[in-house]
């Protein structure tokens, strides 16, 4: 049985190593690292939504997009090259519900190789397994037990002052695509935007619990694993391989002391 914590927890640590070697990079470099935190939400599945978490950090994509420290306006540019690489160096990745590219130069792309051999591996240790919630989501959408939590779940949303919400993952949806729209644009995060995307996920959060949403989801998602599709199988096991040979590899190497 796949349990979402496992996969936060393996999730966190890659993450963490991986900020680290790149704050090392940038230090070598004579430049202040990133400071990003490293929280995540372990809320998902069949786990409560984490309250305390979502009240300060949202989905968690503002935080993991915004430094602690952000280089101030004149020195942005040289910081992002070095921290990020340039924009011919990213690298174009495709996995099992969406697509997208991500920093392969600079510290940050030294960094992801180091952890996962490459930063297409590191793609599918560090983030695929979202896509794998994603797909999830759809098949309980379509289950026939779903509308009457749907609806619960949409009426509690709307008394909290965001209608029009159809389903319990638009919310996650919208503040990410959100929030890395407006990333790329401005190449930050403000506070504005992270205050955002906390009132939207606290409100989500407290509204799959009242609605029963919770509890449904892990049936749902028991049933689902037990008769899934060989091809979302095969998927399933290249996330947990790729996280398997990235903790290996962090353990071998010594990177996480």
């Amino acid at each position: 049985m796949l349990r979402p914590k496992r996969y936060f927890d393996r999730m966190e640590k890659i993450q963490r190593v991986t900020e680290r070697l790149a704050d090392d990079c940038m230090r070598r470099k004579g430049l202040r690292p990133g400071e990003v935190a490293q929280l995540i939400d372990p809320g998902q599945g069949e786990l409560l939504p984490d309250l305390e978490y979502r009240a300060t950090q949202g989905f968690g994509f503002a935080h993991t997009l915004r430094p602690i420290w952000e280089p101030s306006d004149a020195e942005a540019d040289d910081w992002y090259l070095a921290y990020r690489g340039g924009e011919g160096e990213r690298v174009k990745w495709k996995t099992i519900a969406s697509s997208g590219s991500i920093a392969g130069g600079g510290c940050f792309g030294e960094a992801r190789r180091r952890v996962s051999g490459s930063v297409l591996d590191w793609v599918w240790a560090r983030s695929a397994e979202q896509d794998y919630w994603l797909i999830v989501a759809k098949v309980i959408e379509f289950d026939d037990r779903f509308p009457a939590a749907r609806a619960a779940w949409s009426r509690c949303m709307a008394e909290r002052g965001h209608p029009g919400f159809q389903g319990p993952m638009q919310p996650w949806v919208q503040a990410r695509e959100k929030i890395f729209s407006e990333h790329d644009r401005i190449g930050r995060v403000t506070e504005q935007m992270r205050a955002d995307e906390i009132e939207l996920a606290t409100a989500d959060a407290e509204c799959e619990i009242s609605s029963g949403m919770v509890d449904l989801d892990r049936r749902i998602r028991e049933e689902f694993l037990a008769q899934a599709p060989p091809q979302y199988l095969r998927d399933i096991k290249r996330i947990a391989d790729a996280q398997t040979e990235a903790l290996q590899t962090i353990e071998r190497e010594g990177l996480d002391p």
